[in-house]
């Protein structure tokens, strides 16, 4: 996620299946504005019980699937 994203960008960056299905069965009235608040805040949840992990650059914070990366052949260093 870029820090400077417009809103677009954001909502687009977080517009992943399983967040979707997670926020739609559990928040099913949230405008588009809270349900994309409510996604990033599931992934900063899911990082600090250890879930995915999270790496802070100068310009974004990215958030990845360890387990998710090692299948699909990328680096994990």
């Amino acid at each position: 996620l870029l820090d400077e994203f417009s809103t677009n960008e954001y909502e687009k960056a977080l517009d992943v299946d399983p967040l979707n299905d997670f926020i739609k069965s559990h928040f099913p009235k949230g405008t588009t504005e809270s349900k994309s608040f409510l996604k990033e805040m599931v992934l900063w949840a899911l990082c600090e019980y250890n879930q995915i992990n999270k790496s802070r650059t100068e310009l974004s914070t990215d958030f990845n699937d360890l387990f998710g990366n090692l299948l699909d052949g990328d680096s994990v260093d």
